[in-house]
C-alpha cells in the first residue's frame, strides 16, 4: 500500500491514477499527505488518519450518508503538525513564482486541485 510503502514519511497519491483510501477502523499514524492523483474515501468508511498535514494537488472525494449522530463518525481527518511545513507545487505548477513556501503547521492546503467532502463536524452532533 502506499502507506506502507512510506515508511511512517509522506505518503504521496501519484499523479494519473485513482486511489481507494482503505485502510482499517482505528488509527494510522502518518508523516503528511500529498495528493497529486484522486484520492477516493468510500461512504461512511471508518477510519482516523493522524497527520502533519494535507496538500491537495490533485483530488480528494469523501462523503459520509448517514444520519447525523455520534455512532456514525466517519473518516477523521486529524492535523498533527508542531513544526512549520514547506509546500513545493508538483510537474507543471513547479517553479511558479513565490514556491516554495512555508505553509504553517498542521496545514490544510488545495493548491490547484479539487477538494471534494460532504460531511459534518463532530462536534455538532
Amino acid at each position: 500500500s502506499l502507506v506502507s510503502a512510506a515508511n511512517g514519511g509522506e505518503v504521496i497519491v501519484p499523479c494519473g491514477g485513482c486511489y481507494v483510501y482503505d485502510l482499517p477502523a482505528g488509527e494510522t499514524n502518518i508523516g503528511g499527505l500529498n495528493i497529486l492523483g484522486k484520492l477516493y474515501v468510500p461512504p461512511n468508511h471508518k477510519s482516523t488518519l493522524l497527520t502533519p498535514y494535507v496538500f491537495v494537488q490533485g483530488e480528494l472525494e469523501m462523503s459520509d450518508t448517514n444520519p447525523i449522530a455520534p455512532e456514525n463518525v466517519s473518516l477523521r481527518i486529524v492535523l498533527t503538525g508542531t513544526t512549520d511545513v514547506m509546500f513545493a507545487p508538483a510537474d507543471s505548477n513547479a517553479g511558479v513564482a513565490g514556491t516554495p513556501f512555508n505553509a504553517g503547521t498542521k496545514a490544510f492546503l488545495v493548491a490547484g486541485g479539487k477538494l471534494n467532502v460532504r460531511g459534518w463536524d463532530e462536534s455538532d452532533v
